[in-house]
């Protein structure tokens, strides 16, 4: 909502409808409106417009192309002084989608009227953020034969040492040139694709000198968890090296697959289901695999290897890429970590087992993280039957029975709850786990329970029951019982270390699982 301008202004509270500042001296226009410094992309006109901007600043690297950006980015601030350009308030370091994108008008196929009916690819090295939020492109037609003229192609021509693209989808994508290096997604990548792929459509070559692969001609960055299912053919010229996936790799494919076609490579030239030829010893491929049974039986998932890389992609039947729900089997190591945090990320989405495996979008991997915790949260065991013994000839006295709780100074109470540990339902006993908030206090603390039954209090170890471990982490105390009364009481006592008698520890918030 804050707009802090210089340090010789005021604060000012941008419109809440527009995003409009009120001020002229302010940006016209919030390009990115979620504030983490990528800018949206929703339209044809914008995904276009970021060849004007390379390494993702909001500002073209020529004043030549300021019309041509503006046009799709409207109002956007164009002065170089400005560190909101765009609306990014920390400085805009990419792009990202906001919605899917279709090349063609009707959802079916690109014809000549549509805006962009041959895509020239996002020339120069692309050195910064796209991120597809796992959105998807579709239709994406590129035909370089028409103008005999051999040149890269794809979606972006370079992806950069830095650059990084991710969480995007291609769908039936149209890709021909004469030849070069050539894909759909990029034809050269030196920097990292992850969770991205192509699905669907062809990628053709003829000519000599080619890499062409599903997702990109040229891999001497890093691919993981990434697929492609399109139908590659690199034609008969020389030198050609065909992959599913990547042509030719120097660098490192991780957790990926490939499962089109792939054909066509004269004299000198390599086929492989997953890369075409893996070159020196940065080519990693690892636990990575080829549907074998789309070409020739022959073909294997690289096709040739040299320069010491370390290729170990297998070749597997369509059956065996499908037939894995979980991450178990070929698929066991493939729940990696996409963003250096250290945490697997549940990239995949297996479906059925007729279904090759798809990607996650992010909010499905963020659903996936919370299942999984929580189903590693949930491992207490069920409670076990217990029966009360009888009752006390008397009614329990905490005062007596307790003195050295309740008629001590040193300890002063915490905080009390109740939990009732019936299921409603079934009547059955069910555990339940107390948590207690202890504010800022971090001194000792004790735990005493009484059962609450028969309309008498009961001290809870006199009942022949074990007292349940009280367990303390930081500002926070948790108890587990599972025992068939239908109420328990909790007390935690603190003890006060000679401070005022009147220092209570009334504001710890106790709470039960029982709603």
């Amino acid at each position: 909502p804050w707009y802090f301008g210089t340090t010789t202004t005021y604060p000012v509270i941008t419109d809440p409808k527009t995003s409009e500042p009120p001020a002229a001296n302010q940006r016209t226009i919030d390009h990115d409106p979620d504030d983490d410094n990528l800018i949206n992309v929703d339209t044809l006109q914008k995904l276009n417009a970021i060849r004007h901007d390379l390494n993702g600043d909001g500002l073209p690297a020529s004043t030549t192309t300021y019309a041509a950006y503006v046009s799709a980015f409207v109002g956007g601030d164009l002065t170089a002084a400005t560190a909101t350009r765009m609306g990014c308030l920390s400085g805009c370091a990419g792009y990202e989608l906001t919605r899917n994108l279709d090349f063609a008008a009707d959802g079916v196929a690109v014809t000549s009227t549509d805006a962009y009916p041959n895509w020239t690819p996002i020339g120069g090295a692309y050195a910064t953020v796209f991120d597809g939020k796992g959105f998807t492109i579709s239709h994406l037609t590129i035909n370089l034969t028409a103008s005999g003229a051999a040149g890269n192609a794809g979606l972006f021509n370079t992806l950069a040492s830095g650059g990084i693209i991710r969480d995007l989808g291609m769908i039936d994508a149209s890709v021909t040139s004469t030849g070069v290096v050539v894909g759909v997604l990029a034809a050269s990548n030196a920097g990292a694709i992850t969770a991205s792929y192509a699905r669907g459509g062809t990628v053709a070559v003829t000519g000599s000198g080619a890499n062409v692969g599903g997702l990109v001609g040229q891999n001497s960055g890093t691919i993981r968890a990434g697929y492609a299912r399109v139908s590659v053919d690199g034609g008969n010229g020389a030198n050609v090296e065909v992959g599913g996936l990547a042509g030719y790799s120097s660098g490192a494919i991780i957790a990926s697959y490939a499962a089109g076609a792939a054909t066509g490579a004269g004299t000198g030239g390599n086929i492989g289901g997953l890369v075409g030829r893996a070159d020196s010893s940065g080519a990693a491929i690892t636990d990575s695999y080829c549907d074998r049974e789309v070409h020739s039986t022959t073909t294997p998932c690289v096709g040739d290897q040299t320069g010491g890389a370390t290729a170990t992609a297998e070749g597997k039947t369509a059956a065996e890429l499908r037939a894995p729900t979980g991450y178990t089997g070929i698929y066991a190591n493939w729940n990696i970590d996409l963003d250096g945090d250290g945490n697997n990320d549940y990239p995949w989405n297996f479906g059925e087992a007729t279904q090759y495996p798809a990607l996650n979008t992010p909010t499905q991997r963020q659903a996936a993280i919370a299942a999984a915790i929580a189903a590693a949260a949930d491992t207490l065991p069920p409670p076990l039957p217990r029966t009360i013994p009888p009752e006390p000839e008397r009614e329990y006295n905490p005062a007596a029975d307790h003195p050295e709780i309740y008629n001590n100074a040193e300890h002063e109470m915490a905080a009390t709850c109740q939990t009732h540990n019936v299921d409603p339902e079934t009547g059955n006993p069910r555990a339940a786990t107390v948590t207690f908030d202890l504010g800022s206090y971090t001194g000792p603390i004790l735990l005493h329970l009484s059962i609450w039954a028969n309309g008498r209090y009961m001290a809870y170890e006199t009942q022949g029951i074990a007292l349940p471990t009280l367990e303390r982490t930081g500002q926070k105390a948790t108890v587990r019982v599972d025992t068939d009364p239908a109420q328990t009481r909790f007390r935690l006592d603190g003890r006060r270390h000679g401070l005022a008698a009147n220092l209570l520890l009334g504001y710890a918030d106790c709470r039960s699982d029982d709603p």
